[in-house]
């Protein structure tokens, strides 16, 4: 179906339904960009793990990256085409379930895949080595129920680095779950206070230790965007 609809939309495509999908476009190229581009390279590369891609590419080089989004822009327009359904979708549902008593509650992982247009388009928001791997990933101690603690091979935050940008990417990510549910679960919510760092290439978690995550810090900056943003929409109205 999302098929027959993108060659429908390129066959000629409602003007409003066009200027529509533009605005969409430029209102998540943010995010839309990099994210469409990875899902087609990773089609690609039959589904391979990014850092398996061509090393100009793992390491986004201006000049690689500018090639693929020539080679492949039907691709990507075709992405993002599949992701202004979606959104649209998901706003009528938002609408619907208002109108008759309902709300939505949305669950936000705490961490990101480590294969993922995340990691790969923000390099520097993670602990990474020179290689784009891993230095550490994320998991629980031993405990009651698991002896050796648990894994989860998550990337973890380089914590100093997103503070820098007052956290803007966790911002973008809340607000963009916001767009489709009333109310956000953040989830693991442990990690904001402390996180278990594994050395990555260990075989168990027993070797991690306790880092701090950003505390009371991130949510004084969630706070203070969600006053300036709501201050800006009032401004202009």
């Amino acid at each position: 179906m999302l098929e027959r609809a993108w060659i429908n939309f390129r066959a000629g495509a409602l003007p409003e339904i066009k200027v529509a999908f533009e605005q969409f476009c430029f209102d998540h190229t943010h995010w839309l960009e990099d994210y469409a581009l990875f899902k087609v390279l990773k089609a690609r590369h039959n589904g391979a793990y990014y850092l398996e891609w061509p090393e100009d590419l793992v390491k986004r080089v201006p000049e690689a990256l500018a090639q693929a989004r020539r080679d492949l822009a039907s691709d990507t327009d075709q992405v993002r085409f599949t992701q202004f359904l979606l959104f649209r979708q998901a706003e009528r549902l938002k609408r619907h379930a208002r109108a008759n008593g309902v709300r939505l509650i949305g669950d936000l992982p705490f961490f990101v895949s480590p294969d993922s247009s995340d990691v790969w388009a923000n390099p520097e928001l993670f602990l990474l080595d020179q290689q784009r791997r891993p230095q550490f990933v994320a998991g629980v101690p031993p405990d009651y129920f698991s002896a050796e603690g648990q894994l989860w091979g998550n990337p973890v935050y380089n914590w100093d680095a997103l503070r820098r940008t007052g956290y803007r990417w966790c911002i973008d990510r809340i607000r963009a779950l916001l767009a489709h549910v009333d109310v956000i679960r953040l989830d693991h919510f442990r990690g904001f206070a402390g996180a278990w760092h594994v050395p990555a290439g260990a075989p168990t978690a027993k070797s991690g230790q306790w880092v701090p995550g950003p505390t009371a810090d991130f949510f004084n900056a969630i706070r203070e965007s969600w006053a300036s943003y709501h201050s800006s929409l009032r401004t202009w109205a």
